[in-house]
């Protein structure tokens, strides 16, 4: 599902290989693909957006996560039984119009421990800085908020 709309809006976008990037505003950003997901923006309450981020970037990235952790492996999983809650997170190559990347239209989520969540997101703000993308430090500002939110 998610996948899909953002392939929908990257064939419709000027710079394809890139993902929406309103002024580095993940809930803004967010917004341009709500058109693409049935029900919108109420399907997609439950993520935070990291707005910066192209197509091609290391899969080690995080482009979407849910907002705190869950019982699901990914977003359409109906399966509860679990040895524990984790966060799910979709990585910048989860969408590829063109299948350059070989992997179909799977949503390309994982289900991951609360440090290896910390990481991936340390990781993904600090290749935004460092790759000096549009916005990054509205982008890192917003992500690192969150991270100090996480008592677990």
């Amino acid at each position: 599902m998610l996948d899909g709309a953002f392939a929908q809006w990257r064939l419709t976008a000027e710079k394809r290989d890139w993902y929406p990037n309103v002024e580095g505003d993940g809930a803004k950003s967010l917004e341009l693909i709500a058109p693409y997901v049935k029900n919108g923006m109420t399907e997609m309450q439950d993520y935070r957006y990291v707005p910066g981020l192209k197509s091609d970037d290391p899969e080690g990235l995080i482009l979407m996560y849910l907002k705190e952790p869950s019982w699901r492996t990914w977003h359409g999983d109906t399966h509860w039984v679990r040895a524990g809650k984790r966060w799910v997170i979709l990585n910048p190559r989860t969408s590829s119009p063109d299948d350059t990347y070989g992997r179909g239209w799977s949503e390309l989520g994982e289900a991951i421990t609360t440090p290896a969540f910390k990481s991936l997101l340390r990781a993904t703000l600090d290749f935004l800085r460092e790759n000096n993308r549009p916005f990054w430090t509205n982008a890192v500002q917003e992500h690192e908020m969150f991270l100090r939110s996480i008592t677990e």
